[in-house]
């Protein structure tokens, strides 16, 4: 549920809520989903950031409910499996229309992890 910003329109204040967390997912347009702290820098310089989570746990977890696991080598992740989103529903590349659309499935996917009871 997004903070109350009386001057924001709802959806520039999801937008805020989205970002707000310690940990940032980011998506490159080859659908490439990362996450970093914020002392860390984007693992490619360009990566945007779409969505933020509490914990790196989190942040993993998404990645699994979101993307498929990628096992060939990644040249700026080099020994790393990677995660990418699927083309059935993006398609070959991720364009900036798209964003919306991806924020909208890690906050759907992001509220499941949320609703768990901890272990």
């Amino acid at each position: 549920m997004p903070a109350r910003r009386p001057h924001l329109s709802a959806a520039r204040a999801q937008k805020l809520d989205d970002l707000s967390r310690p940990v940032k997912i980011h998506v490159c347009k080859d659908k490439t989903i990362t996450y970093r702290t914020a002392d860390q820098p984007v693992f490619n310089g360009i990566a945007l950031p779409v969505f933020s989570v509490d914990t790196i746990e989190e942040a993993q977890h998404l990645q699994l409910l979101c993307c498929a696991c990628q096992y060939g080598e990644h040249p700026l992740m080099p020994g790393r499996n990677w995660y990418r989103l699927g083309s059935l529903e993006f398609g070959p590349t991720l364009e900036i229309d798209n964003l919306d659309r991806v924020a909208d499935l890690l906050r759907e996917r992001y509220a499941l992890i949320k609703s768990r009871p901890a272990a």
